[in-house]
C-alpha cells in the first residue's frame, strides 16, 4: 500500500524536476543577461530591472505551474513540490537578492514607491503560499485568480519599468 502511494508520486516528482531545471536554467541565463546588458547603465536602472525580474519571475512561474496543474498535470504533488522548491530557492538566495532591495530602500524614493515594492514582494510570496494553501480546500486554483495575480504582477512590473527604468511608450 505504501509502495503504491510512493509510485503514484514519481511522475509528479519527475515533472517537477524537469520544470525546476528549466526554471533554474532560464533564471541564471536571464539574470546574467540583464547584468551584462545594463552594466554600462546607471546602477539604479540595472537594479530596477533586476528587482522586477527577481520578483516578477515567480509570479509568471507559479502561473505556469497552476495552468499546467489545471489543464495538463492533474497532480497536487506537482504543484506542492515545485512551489515549495521555488520558495526554498528564494529563501536561500534572499541574502544575495537583499542588496537590491536595500539599494531601493536607501535611495530617496517616495514612500508610495517603497510601499509598492513591498507589495510586489508580498504579492510574489503570497501567490506562492496561496497556490499551495488552496490545494487543501479545492482541486485547483480558479482561473480567475490566476489571471488576477498575473495581471497585478504584470501591471506593477510594467509601471515600475516605465517610471524608474525607461518609458515603455
Amino acid at each position: 500500500m505504501i509502495f503504491q502511494s510512493i509510485i503514484k508520486f514519481i511522475p509528479a516528482l519527475l515533472y517537477s524536476i524537469v520544470f525546476m531545471g528549466l526554471f533554474y536554467w532560464q533564471f541564471i541565463s536571464v539574470y546574467g543577461f540583464i547584468i551584462d546588458h545594463y552594466k554600462e547603465s546607471k546602477l539604479f536602472i540595472l537594479y530596477g530591472y533586476l528587482f522586477v525580474y527577481l520578483f516578477g519571475v515567480p509570479i509568471v512561474t507559479i502561473t505556469v505551474i497552476n495552468l499546467l496543474h489545471q489543464y495538463l498535470i492533474k497532480s497536487v504533488a506537482f504543484v506542492a513540490i515545485t512551489i515549495i522548491t521555488l520558495l526554498i530557492f528564494y529563501g536561500l538566495s534572499f541574502s544575495d537578492f537583499y542588496h537590491i532591495i536595500e539599494f531601493f530602500i536607501s535611495h530617496p524614493l517616495p514612500s508610495d514607491s517603497i510601499m509598492g515594492m513591498i507589495f510586489f514582494i508580498v504579492l510574489s510570496i503570497g501567490y506562492s503560499l496561496y497556490s499551495i494553501g488552496i490545494l487543501f480546500f479545492r482541486q485547483s486554483i480558479p482561473l480567475s485568480h490566476i489571471v488576477i495575480f498575473l495581471g497585478i504582477g504584470t501591471f506593477y512590473s510594467a509601471g515600475f519599468i516605465h517610471y524608474y527604468c525607461m518609458p515603455l511608450l
